[in-house]
């Protein structure tokens, strides 16, 4: 089972092999990584990758990454406003951090070792997306949303104070008092997300 999840995230290009060229540049870090909650029935496996694990120097990549400030609203303040309209939705943003591209001069940083069985070859992987278990990952999620709500504004003026305003982490609740309105907010939604898929963070 883990070995298919690793697989998904090559296949998936949220991760590539280091070539033979690639594996002295410096800066780098390998991260420990392991199953979340194996013994779960209902919880899928998830990869969690241990960003907090000290190198040989003493530090670990989350002590020098700056996780940097809350932009978005606190959750009892989503909850509250969701509950002040007659039709809501409440949506999912699917593997919202390994949807957004790390830039390539910070890729080394996020390298795990692997091999899919004992007489395969260990192997060097790198990751090409934010990674759950940085510390800056929260961040850079709800900043890729709001700077995507700014390039879109022009586009997509119904939702985009949504997108501001109405995601916790990749969660969002929202809603309209008529149905009509309701359906324009979810399709400018969709089509908003789908625009996205270009964007790197730096």
């Amino acid at each position: 089972m883990y070995f298919r999840l690793i697989q998904q995230y090559v296949s998936l290009g949220h991760m590539q092999v280091v070539t033979a060229e690639e594996l002295d540049i410096k800066p780098q870090y390998v991260l420990p990584h392991v199953v979340m909650k194996p013994e779960s029935t209902t919880t899928k496996l998830r990869t969690l990758f241990d960003a907090s694990c000290r190198s040989r120097t003493g530090l670990s990549l989350n002590d020098i990454l700056i996780a940097g400030p809350t932009i978005q609203d606190d959750i009892v303040c989503l909850i509250l406003r969701f509950r002040m309209y007659r039709f809501v939705v409440s949506a999912d943003i699917e593997k919202m951090l390994r949807q957004i591209l790390v830039h390539p001069s910070d890729q080394p940083l996020l390298r795990i070792l692997w091999r899919g069985d004992k007489d395969s070859p260990l192997t060097t992987f790198q990751l090409l997306t934010v990674t759950y278990g940085t510390n800056s990952a929260p961040f850079l999620a709800a900043c890729t949303l709001q700077k995507l709500a700014d390039d879109e504004e022009s586009r997509f003026p119904v939702s985009t104070p949504v997108v501001r305003n109405d995601v916790y982490v990749d969660n969002l609740l929202t809603g309209a008092d008529n149905i009509s309105d309701l359906i324009v907010v979810c399709d400018q939604l969709i089509r908003i997300m789908n625009a996205s898929s270009s964007m790197v963070v730096e």
